[in-house]
């Protein structure tokens, strides 16, 4: 199965989104709860990421299949309010 997979060190016990916009502008997002304090590997299935329900893209062609041909830019985004680092290391697609 294919998936992305990233490490991570937050300061602090978080949740985090990772998100990116695919081929027809469709904004994917996925979450995931850290551990604070130490390098932790994250493995995210494709199957698992799904179209984010807080925000689209007004060109968005939703409904449409997943197409990761065309992406530009991948985002991590902590879901806390604390202040604090976030260290991201090797991103690898993989099988």
């Amino acid at each position: 199965m294919l998936a992305i997979s990233f490490e991570v060190k937050p300061d602090h016990a978080m949740r985090m989104s990772f998100s990116f916009a695919d081929r027809n502008h469709v904004a994917y997002t996925a979450w995931r709860d850290l551990k604070g304090s130490e390098w932790q590997t994250v493995r995210i299935p494709f199957d698992e990421i799904r179209p984010n329900p807080f925000f689209q893209f007004p060109d968005a062609k939703t409904g449409a299949p997943l197409d990761v041909s065309d992406v530009k830019a991948i985002a991590f985004a902590p879901q806390d309010k604390t202040t604090g680092r976030l260290a991201i290391g090797r991103i690898v697609v993989s099988r």
